[in-house]
C-alpha cells in the first residue's frame, strides 16, 4: 500500500533532520575523543573505551533511523 504523498515528505524531513543532527553530534564527539585519546598518550584501555561510546552512540542513532522503516 502506499503512502500519502505527505507522510513520504514528512518522513524524509525527519530522517534528514535526524541524519544530519546525528551526524554533527557523531563528528563533534569524535573530535572530542580524539583530542581526549591523544591526550592519555598510549592508553589503550581508555582509548578503546572511548571507541565503544562511539560506537555505543553510533548504534542508538542507527536504531532510531530503522525504527522509522527505512
Amino acid at each position: 500500500m502506499m503512502d500519502k504523498p505527505e507522510v513520504v515528505i514528512l518522513r524524509l524531513i525527519i530522517v534528514s533532520a535526524l541524519a544530519t543532527v546525528s551526524t554533527y553530534l557523531l563528528v563533534i564527539y569524535t573530535v572530542y575523543s580524539g583530542q581526549y585519546i591523544m591526550v592519555e598518550g598510549l592508553d589503550l584501555e581508555k582509548g578503546m573505551k572511548n571507541l565503544k561510546n562511539i560506537n555505543d552512540k553510533v548504534n542508538f542513532w542507527w536504531d532510531i533511523y530503522e525504527s522509522i522503516g527505512y
